[in-house]
């Protein structure tokens, strides 16, 4: 059964790699002040789906030490609380964070998955917006990863110790 995992958690994240639906960095467009005004304090951490920016409610993020911006929906699809555990993960000359979800998330996974199939998704941790990431399929697996080249092996495992201490 973790064989299986792993292979379908490996085939999802094949399928998901990439930074792609970016909006152009539209900093004097009036159309994302709009967005901006709009935006709550911070953003909890979690996954989030990406959205059209003329979306109403939509909040504007930039990818972490990239130029990318992405309209969110403000609601989380899943948080924190929906991780049962975070590991350190390389392969495929790749460095991430493998996610390891509840019962309760692996449900919201399934729904968040096939609800943004084709789409993206944005993982944020204390809002900053980490990754975006296109959905191939729905994943029913309970069981998600993300990759940051630009971040430090010790970066990455900040990050597992908020998901699985900072509740």
């Amino acid at each position: 059964m973790r064989i299986q995992l792993i292979v379908i958690t490996l085939l999802f994240a094949l399928c998901t790699i990439g930074n792609l639906g970016c909006a152009s960095d539209a900093s004097s467009d009036s159309s994302s002040s709009s967005a901006q005004s709009s935006t709550p304090s911070s953003l909890q951490t979690g996954w989030y789906g990406v959205v059209d920016q003329n979306t109403e409610g939509a909040v504007e993020r930039t990818l972490d030490r990239e130029k990318g911006v992405h309209y969110l929906n403000p609601q989380p699809l899943l948080t924190a609380d929906h991780i049962k555990d975070a590991y350190f993960y390389t392969g495929f000359n790749n460095k991430g964070v493998q996610m390891e979800l509840t019962e309760k998330g692996v449900d919201r996974w399934a729904d968040a998955t096939k609800e943004y199939t084709r789409k993206y998704l944005a993982f944020v941790v204390d809002d900053v917006l980490i990754t975006v990431q296109r959905v191939a399929a729905q994943d029913l697996t309970g069981a998600t990863i993300f990759y940051k080249q630009q971040y430090s092996e010790e970066e990455m495992q900040a990050i597992i110790n908020k998901l699985t201490t900072g509740r």
